[in-house]
């Protein structure tokens, strides 16, 4: 259990009277110690949600088509040409996808490592969703979708252990 130490400053900055009351407007500050650098670590996530899906589309596909291509990309994520020619020159500047002569993509080693965690992280998670805290069909694929590319290698071990052991307790 996470234990937090908050502290509380208020800043006085003026003063009302409505109807004979007097009203004080203050600004209230929480400060959680030892908390105020965790939001960076969103940013520090090595694909954000709309790279996540592209790997996904090249790699889906590749297996279901034998190619991928730019346009191909856009098409099955319902996205103009240009905007999935923009993100997927950001995922081959870092080298999760390959480009050849013929402009014809496919996964880098690492592209191909990342774009299975997050399908797995997402299966884990909409497993978790619906099954255990009983979440709609349709809202658990969408609360995974969201938060796929986002939990830790950890956090994903973890949940499949869990899931494991709730399947064993309920046969």
């Amino acid at each position: 259990m996470i234990s937090y130490r908050k502290s509380f400053f208020f800043l006085f900055r003026s003063r009302y009277t409505v109807r004979g009351l007097a009203i004080v407007e203050a600004k209230i500050q929480v400060k959680v110690s030892g908390m105020e650098d965790v939001w960076k670590q969103f940013e520090e996530n090595k694909i954000t949600h709309s790279a996540a899906h592209h790997l996904i589309a090249v790699k889906e596909l590749r297996e279901t088509r034998g190619y991928a291509r730019v346009t191909d990309v856009a098409r099955f994520l319902n996205i103009t040409t240009g905007s999935a020619s923009t993100n997927l020159k950001n995922l081959k500047s870092k080298g999760f996808i390959l480009e050849d002569d013929n402009r014809f993509l496919e996964l880098s080693k690492e592209g191909a490592q990342l774009a299975d965690a997050v399908l797995t992280r997402k299966e884990l998670l909409y497993n978790f969703l619906a099954d255990v805290l009983k979440v709609g069909e349709e809202q658990a694929e969408i609360d995974a979708c969201k938060t796929e590319h986002l939990i830790s290698a950890e956090t994903a071990s973890k949940l499949e252990k869990f899931l494991k052991t709730q399947s064993k307790k309920a046969k």
